[in-house]
């Protein structure tokens, strides 16, 4: 469904069918905002971004769109997570940035920064790789449509129909859609993570 056929479809469960108590703005706020609850519920919109390793450079900007950290490789190499506390040694207090050089390890995140241990002492193009699960794209436009895959639409429509009961002060609906949005997100869940299962057997499979 696209943005236009989940208001409708948000108005069609809400009893009004045309703007009233209900407006537009009003249901596509609320759908962004389900939008953004179901990415962080779900963690199911995958992403992967390249970024040049600078010579004696630490922090590297996080993806604008970025929502929780999977993975960072540095020259094809894994880099391990770590909490920046750990190097209190090289360090101030509130203060990661490291003087130390040589061949990455680690990485820690602080203030919308990824920072990379040891410093790296040599430019590398496209040396760094984020992989991470990603916020979705706001939805605006009529025609736009919602990042995850249709089969969660209706996830979104429940979510905005929570909000817009919750705001006309009807608490038995509200309560009823929260509750049918909670099971649908279980559900998806439990599909998601039957598609890890097959995807990494697959993989461990195609090893062998």
């Amino acid at each position: 469904m696209n943005l236009s056929e989940i208001i409708q479809d948000v108005r069609s469960r809400l009893d009004e069918d045309t703007a009233g108590f209900w407006t537009d703005p009003m249901i596509t706020r609320w759908v962004n905002l389900a939008n953004i609850r179901l990415s962080m519920l779900l963690e199911n919109l995958e992403a992967v971004e390249a970024q040049d390793i600078l010579a004696s450079q630490s922090n590297y900007s996080l993806p604008s769109d970025f929502l929780r950290m999977v993975r960072i490789t540095c020259n094809s190499i894994p880099l391990a997570p770590i909490e920046w506390r750990q190097l209190g040694e090289y360090e101030s207090e509130g203060n990661p940035a490291t003087g130390v050089t040589g061949t990455p390890e680690s990485w820690y995140i602080w203030a919308g920064n990824v920072y990379l241990y040891p410093v790296p002492p040599s430019a590398i193009t496209g040396g760094l790789m984020i992989y991470y699960y990603k916020r979705p794209a706001a939805l605006i436009e009529g025609d736009d449509e919602p990042d995850h895959d249709e089969q969660f639409h209706e996830l979104l429509s429940l979510y905005a129909c929570y909000l817009g009961y919750t705001k006309d002060m009807q608490r038995t609906e509200a309560r009823d859609c929260l509750a049918e949005f909670t099971e649908g997100v279980s559900l998806a869940q439990e599909f998601l993570a039957i598609d890890d299962r097959q995807e990494s057997s697959q993989l461990y499979y195609a090893g062998e």
